[in-house]
This record gives structure tokens, sequence and C-alpha cells, in this order.
């Protein structure tokens, strides 16, 4: 199923509307048959990217209609960047940012890699010319999944992840703790493991880490980066506890070492009533 922009669907919507305050039993025909002209479709694969202004509810409604504005723009010059086709997108608007429905026909590589580039970019430029209270900083998701369309709007669970991943605090903690970034990116475990992990020109996957999302019972595993540092600062790597190191012979301390393989190890046995001896050097 072909996507279509959100003009499309809200004049679609209206005419709709119309066409069935004028005929009533239209409505009933649709319902019983489940056409497409009911606000039904079959599930259609997408890339999702969703963009997420930090720190909006803060600011002035003047200075949040400008962080809109500029949303829109920076977004929409970083997928021209990219060669990606903006006009093909569903957008969804958030509010205070805005979810993006990308038909399967799009270079995935190219999304996950120089569109996040090109969207980094756009954004530093931007920084330069724009008093402190108009600064723009993002958070970005991006996942992948099954959507379709019901009456209102585009839904499924792929856009419910999504949206989780974007809000996630490990996310928000890489952002809070990089001051000269510009955005943080949180990708799913799925566009990592069949995009980000192999390596693929523009994407560097030893600088992604992974983290844990949860919201009531939803689980998911993700992965986290900051453009512009080779780690995101916050969640360094952990530290993998080793064994210590014990100096020999002192790991063989209290040990009865027996005869079970060719003759005595180490070429001696040690007695059960040699525990005087124990551990001191023969």
């Amino acid at each position: 199923m072909p996507t279509k922009s959100i003009d499309d669907l809200l004049d679609r919507s209206a005419i709709r509307l119309r066409e069935t305050t004028a005929n009533p039993d239209s409505m009933k025909r649709d319902e019983q048959t489940s056409t497409p002209s009911a606000g039904r479709s079959q599930p259609t694969f997408v890339y999702i990217v969703v963009v997420d202004i930090e720190g909006y509810g803060s600011r002035s409604a003047v200075a949040q209609a400008s962080l809109r504005a500029a949303m829109y723009e920076e977004t929409e010059n970083a997928f021209e960047d990219a060669g990606l086709n903006w006009e093909s997108v569903v957008k969804l608007d958030r509010g205070d940012g805005l979810l993006m429905l990308v038909p399967p026909t799009a270079d995935a590589v190219t999304l996950a890699g120089k569109f996040v580039i090109a969207l980094n970019e756009s954004l530093r430029e931007k920084a330069g010319s724009l008093p402190v209270e108009h600064q723009m900083r993002m958070r970005v998701a991006l996942h992948q999944g099954d959507c379709w369309q019901d009456r209102n709007q585009w839904v499924g669970a792929a856009i419910n992840t999504a949206s989780l991943l974007v809000d996630a605090a490990p996310l928000r903690a890489a952002l809070f703790s990089a001051p000269r970034a510009t955005m943080a990116v949180i990708a799913s475990d799925g566009i990592y493991r069949s995009l980000i992990r192999h390596g693929f020109r523009h994407l560097d996957p030893a600088s992604f880490a992974q983290v844990e999302v949860s919201r009531k019972e939803q689980h998911e595993i993700a992965w986290v980066q900051v453009p512009g540092y080779p780690y995101p600062p916050a969640l360094g790597p952990a530290s993998t506890p080793k064994a210590p190191v014990v100096p020999w012979p002192e790991a063989f301390r209290g040990v009865q070492l027996d005869a079970t393989f060719s003759g005595n190890v180490f070429g001696r046995h040690e007695s059960k009533d040699d525990t005087t001896n124990r551990g001191k050097p023969s």
C-alpha cells in the first residue's frame, strides 16, 4: 500500500465524512464488506524515524513555535542531503517531535547512516545562529516494523516501540551528559543487528552502547550513539569482572592432588596425614 502525506490523509478523511453524512447507508455497507474505505488497511512494513526536541516544555510559547518550525526544516534538509525522498514520508506530528514512516523502498543503510550524519551537521550549523532559548538538540529513534491505518491514524506495535525508544531514560541521559552534542540516537535491536553491527558505510558499531528500555509490560534491547563522541559518555563500557590472580603455588593451597592421569601430579602425592606440611615448599 503506497504511503501518503498527512495532508492527503486529512483530505481523504474530510471527503469521507461528507459522503457518509449525505448517505449513512454507505458506511453500513463498508463495515459489512470491510473495504478500504471503511478505514482499514493491510499491515505495511516501514522504517520508522522519530525526532524529539530536548527541553521543549520548558521554553516559552514563542520559542516553541520557532523550535517546531526548525525541527521540520532541519529534518527535511537532512532527508534531502541524504538523497531520501521527503515527499514519500508519512509525517505524524507529536507536538515536541515528529514521527515519520519511511517506505521500504528507501535505502535503510542511508537512513541509519548518512541521514543521521546529515541531521547532526544541519543542527550544528543552525546552532551557531540562534539565541540560547532557541537552541535545539534532538533525540532520534530508529526502528522498523509493520503498521497500518485505522479510521483516524496510523497504528501498530512498531509505532509504540519507536515512541518508547525516543523517550527512553538512557537516551535522555546520554544527551544530557554530552554538552558538545546536538543529538543522541537510539536504534532498536532489529536495526542494530540487521544494519549497524555489520559496519556498512557511515555506520560505526563501536560507537553504540547497548541499553535496556522498559515500560510496564514492554521490554526492549536498544543501542545508543552520540554523534561526535566515540562512545556515549553516560553509558561507558561496563568493566567485566575478572577472576583474581592467585600466584602459584598458592592456587593449590589446601588441594589434595591425586594421581588420576599417569603418575603423581608434579611428581608428588600428598597423604591425608601430611597436613602439617601442606602449602610449604618441599
